[in-house]
């Protein structure tokens, strides 16, 4: 029975995805993209504070340091699409506010 509540539509707006945060989801990158490409995409708008790479999914997550600077590139990035490679890649907000990394030198 269709009545709007169903999961698969309440599963995407736990946040909203166009909710800000400092980390930005970015998808559809070509399979031998490098961490120095990606961070690349950032570094016009501030600094990057951490990076998660999915390459099996053909994906990365970039941290910045701060909200405004993700604003910034989200922002921008809606207007001109990436490209790297001759391939568009897609930007936008993540669920996450922060990346939790086991490899962060301050988590004792």
């Amino acid at each position: 029975v269709a009545n709007g509540n169903d999961s698969k539509k309440f599963k995407g707006d736990i946040r909203g995805p166009g909710a800000p945060s400092r980390v930005i989801h970015i998808r559809k990158l070509p399979n031998d993209i490098t961490e120095a490409e990606v961070i690349s995409l950032g570094l016009p708008f501030g600094d990057v504070s951490n990076l998660l790479m999915l390459k099996a999914k053909n994906q990365a997550f970039l941290e910045m340091n701060s909200e405004e600077a993700a604003q910034n590139m989200v922002g921008y990035y809606s207007t001109v699409m990436p490209i790297i490679r001759h391939h568009p890649v897609y930007v936008q907000f993540s669920n996450h506010k922060e990346l939790k990394t086991d490899n962060s030198p301050n988590q004792e």
